[in-house]
């Protein structure tokens, strides 16, 4: 475990919560093995986070036979390891390459992090054990190499569920709305770039809206309506601004019919119909798409293999 990986652990001093966690932590003896690399990882972590090594010890694991052997040899391939304070609280928990710690941070109720592979993720928890802040880094061997990848974060209201997301990669910030049933009713996506500020050198985060997206569901919580605006940024010639301006829009609608799994879809583009489909039944279909001008295009589709095409003009052969 290099350094970065141990830091990480700091998260933890999280008081056993439940039966299960209860049952992770009586099992550390049992689970810990007399491997000279597990013995070098366990002593690393116990002794940077300040722990009683006399907590930890490694009982000897008896071997009678060839069998047993085999088996113990297995067991090291992926060892499960578990620590615990002075106070029986489970502290932290390896699982081959996975790692996961928990604490208090911040006033939080608790915090857990996860190392796994080229990622280290710390999510967050508030007094009611609802998820507040989830962080995911790289996973590398020094502190400038482990940038921060994504943020998210998690608002709550008695009706509602706000999420805003940060992605650094893609340089991308995103808004979401849940509803009570915790379905997302509203995607904001802005596009970030840093823009000189003027008179300075210095730059600026500018957020400019690229699109919102809207959703609605039925009392199965079945989507239902499926909205899109894409948005560009234009100057207003008379004050100079700059603002958002809706470009184009689509919007999918979704039938559901009784004893079909599928629903039928009907699309539209700027509030015109592009595209229907109509079922018949679970391996047959009509597809139906409409161009500019008044022409289409009708085409029965059975086990998703075009069997029939049929041009038409608006208002014949529908």
């Amino acid at each position: 475990m290099d350094i970065v990986s141990a830091a990480m652990s700091l998260y933890l001093l999280f008081p056993i919560l439940t039966d299960r966690q209860q049952r992770y932590s009586e099992l550390i003896k049992r689970n810990l093995t007399s491997s000279p690399q597990e013995v070098e990882k366990r002593i690393e972590l116990v002794k940077f986070l300040g722990l009683e090594e006399s907590q930890y010890s490694i009982p000897e694991e008896p071997v009678s036979d060839g069998e047993e052997l085999k088996t113990a040899e297995k067991k090291e391939d992926v060892v499960e390891v578990y620590l615990r304070d002075v106070h029986n609280h489970l502290k932290h928990f390896e699982f081959g390459e996975e790692k996961f710690s928990v604490g208090d941070k911040d006033g939080l109720r608790s915090s857990v992090v996860s190392v796994n592979g080229d990622t280290v993720t710390r999510t967050s928890y508030d007094s009611e054990y609802r998820v507040v802040e989830s962080i995911v880094w790289k996973n590398k061997s020094t502190v400038s190499e482990s940038v921060m990848l994504n943020k998210k974060n998690w608002f709550y209201t008695d009706d509602e569920i706000y999420m805003t997301e940060d992605d650094f990669e893609k340089n991308i910030f995103s808004d979401t709305v849940f509803n009570d049933r915790k379905l997302p009713v509203k995607l904001s996506v802005y596009l970030v770039k840093q823009e000189k500020v003027e008179g300075s050198e210095d730059k600026a985060q500018k957020k400019n809206l690229s699109r919102v997206e809207y959703f609605d569901y039925d009392l199965q919580d079945r989507m239902t309506v499926e909205k899109t605006e894409s948005y560009e940024q234009k100057v207003n010639e008379t004050t100079g601004r700059q603002k958002d301006v809706v470009v184009y829009t689509s919007e999918k609608r979704y039938e559901y019919k009784d004893g079909f799994e599928t629903p039928d879809l009907k699309y539209f583009e700027d509030g015109k119909l592009r595209q229907e489909i109509q079922r018949v039944s679970e391996s047959t279909y009509y597809e139906s798409l409409y161009f500019p001008g008044g022409a289409g295009v009708r085409s029965k589709y059975v086990d998703e293999t075009k069997v029939e095409e049929k041009l038409f003009l608006y208002g014949e052969n529908r």
